[in-house]
């Protein structure tokens, strides 16, 4: 039985820009901007604040988890990471995604309403995750790191990496 939901909006191409490289000595995000529907990217000011935003959660320590015999704080991060800021329908919203073993992220979204993009709020506790255009985003890191970290001849390549960047309407 296929359960039918009414008052979905069409899908509409958003432009993904990589807005460059924030770089500090332990961390370096790959910074994207999505725009909504009507075009509108993010600000400036809007990136750089979600941008001091995610760089303070990275920093932050983490609690103990505990799941499968494993406490997952624990796992080492890379220092490598992606931070997307999006104005989309709801809200104005901001995902950092850093890798941490080999090949796993850990997430985090805040959200800010458009009457004040600058006051992001965590989301952390709603299990909300990431929209259709951001998964693009995902999609495209995820293969990034297959070719330029977890290769085929066990050459990491970091810097491949970081330049391996999305620039697409999709």
């Amino acid at each position: 039985m296929t359960t039918v939901v009414a008052g979905f909006t069409r899908y509409l191409p958003r432009q993904i820009r990589w807005r460059g490289l924030h770089v500090e000595p332990d961390l370096t995000l790959k910074v994207y901007g999505l725009s909504r529907s009507d075009g509108l990217p993010p600000s400036d000011e809007v990136v750089v604040l979600a941008t001091e935003i995610a760089v303070r959660c990275f920093r932050a320590p983490l609690e103990p988890v505990m799941a499968g015999g494993v406490d997952w704080s624990t796992v080492p991060n890379h220092g490598l990471g992606v931070l997307i800021v999006h104005v989309g329908r709801e809200a104005t919203f901001a995902l950092l995604d850093y890798w941490v073993g080999e090949n796993m992220l850990r997430h985090h979204v805040w959200a800010a309403s458009h009457s004040d993009p600058t006051r992001f709020e965590s989301l952390k506790g709603s299990d909300m995750s990431m929209c259709v255009w951001e998964m693009a985003v995902l999609q495209h890191e995820r293969a990034a790191w297959l070719r330029h970290v977890l290769t085929a001849d066990g050459q990491s390549d970091p810097a491949g990496y970081l330049a391996d960047v999305l620039n697409v309407d999709i």
